[in-house]
């Protein structure tokens, strides 16, 4: 007697398989769109709306903390709802909010879309690798998740080009309609492959938790700025009280609550405490200096938004192709040491950035980048082993979700701390052009900084 299929998708052909896993790699790709491309918007925004980059930076970190915050609780949804609900309602947030962005007259009205599109971001985020472990056998999974990948990482490398274009042709509104076609053609699938399923048990779900990991999240980013002007002291101090406050209120509610967002045995762990030490501080770096590039290329070097964005392709392509080579070592060498060489390598080309400043010619922009991200590859690749090393079950997903977090909030922190130091510094310097270039050469030493802090962190994870 036949065994009946435990899921829908087990009556899927093979073709049929591979079909369901391009669409939901375009759903995820459409989501991704609206992060890898607007940095190269932000001259034309600040001109548009008459606003300095202390301001104009919230139109990247609204994205980023509503990405940080929902990824804790997207698994829970998908669980609860189910995929196919999960993804027609993502698609269909992400169109209106692109149209809503693309026709906002004011530039809150283009933060509050883009607050919103951020947790579609974190929404996709694990459908990818969900998708290919339901569909796909273990021998199979590995080349379903290079599919996935590779659209990603072909999506994060032709965004800022494509981005760039589209500036210079119609302005900044035409980004914010990036998603349109790839999101409308991943729903359209969705709707032709994808399956509804039941809806799942009524798990719990920490939302005190959640809610507290978002209140700290926004105090964090608020000491480093506010909507209207800079920070000052004042404003900064009270923001930094809230932040601790929520800290200490989350560090009861994990001793209290039957079901905490994370479990509170997590913070014992001396390997994952350093390990998102090092995620935190990679992503302060690695963010901060996304923000700081296409930026950089057009304010100060003077060149168009398709240039600025096509600078930054080999450099992602770089970073794409080198993560196989980087996984093979990670698994040869101690992960610890490459992560050190990796981020020394990283470092070491923000200095040199730094240090030619706006003397730095077009193509000496592309190869240091091209060397940095290789570096950066080499960096992030053994994070999670290292960190992650020898924690099963619920514990692991629990640690991963943590590490994701840190660096989510170390990029949060990363875009709006560069975003105030490079305004800041700027005015102190008595504005012009070369103060400007001053700024931001001193921006790409804060990023070398905060990545050698890590690399300090780094090397005492093989203590």
């Amino acid at each position: 007697m036949s065994r009946a299929p435990s899921s829908p998708y087990d009556a899927l052909s093979q073709n049929q398989r591979w079909w369901v896993v391009l669409i939901v790699s375009l759903g995820v790709v459409a989501s991704i769109l609206p992060s890898g491309s607007f940095n190269v918007a932000i001259p034309a925004l600040m001109k548009d709306f008459g606003l300095g980059h202390d301001s104009v930076q919230f139109v990247v970190t609204t994205f980023m903390v509503t990405n940080t915050v929902a990824m804790l609780a997207a698994p829970w949804l998908i669980q609860r709802f189910g995929l196919r609900r999960c993804f027609e309602a993502t698609m269909a947030v992400l169109l209106i909010t692109s149209l809503v962005g693309s026709l906002s007259p004011s530039f809150n009205l283009l933060l509050g879309a883009r607050l919103i599109q951020g947790s579609t971001a974190a929404m996709m985020a694990p459908m990818g690798s969900i998708v290919v472990m339901r569909l796909f056998t273990p021998d199979r999974q590995g080349r379903a998740y290079g599919i996935n990948s590779l659209a990603v990482t072909l999506a994060l490398a032709l965004a800022p080009a494509l981005a760039g274009l589209l500036v210079d042709l119609w302005g900044w509104r035409a980004v914010s309609l990036l998603p349109l076609p790839v999101g409308l053609l991943a729903w359209w699938g969705a709707r032709r492959l994808l399956f509804r399923e039941p809806l799942g048990a009524e798990a719990p779900f920490d939302w005190m938790g959640m809610g507290l990991l978002s209140l700290l999240t926004l105090a964090w980013l608020a000491c480093f700025s506010r909507p209207g002007g800079g920070p000052s002291l004042a404003w900064s101090a009270g923001c930094m009280g809230v932040s601790l406050l929520a800290i200490g209120a989350f560090v009861l509610h994990l001793q209290r609550s039957a079901a905490p967002i994370l479990g509170g045995g997590l913070f014992q762990r001396r390997t994952l405490m350093l390990g998102g030490g090092v995620s935190f501080l990679t992503g302060f770096g690695m963010y901060g200096a996304m923000y700081l590039m296409p930026v950089f290329l057009q304010s100060v070097m003077g060149l168009s938004a398709s240039h600025a964005g096509a600078a930054q392709i080999p450099g992602t392509l770089a970073l794409s192709l080198t993560f196989p080579v980087a996984g093979i070592l990670a698994d040869r060498w101690t992960p610890h040491k490459l992560m050190a060489w990796g981020l020394a390598v990283f470092t070491a080309s923000f200095v040199v950035l730094w240090h030619y400043g706006e003397t730095v010619t077009y193509l000496g922009f592309i190869l240091i980048t091209i060397v940095g991200r290789i570096g950066q590859s080499f960096a992030l690749t053994p994070i999670n082993k290292a960190a992650l090393a020898n924690l099963h079950g619920r514990v692991l997903s629990e640690a991963s979700m943590l590490l994701n977090y840190l660096r989510q909030l170390g990029g949060v922190l990363g875009v709006a701390g560069a975003a105030a130091y490079v305004e800041w510094r700027a005015h102190s310097l008595g504005e012009g052009s070369h103060a400007l270039a001053t700024a931001f050469s001193e921006g790409y030493l804060v990023v070398a900084v905060a990545l050698a802090l890590a690399i300090l962190v780094a090397t005492r994870m093989g203590r």
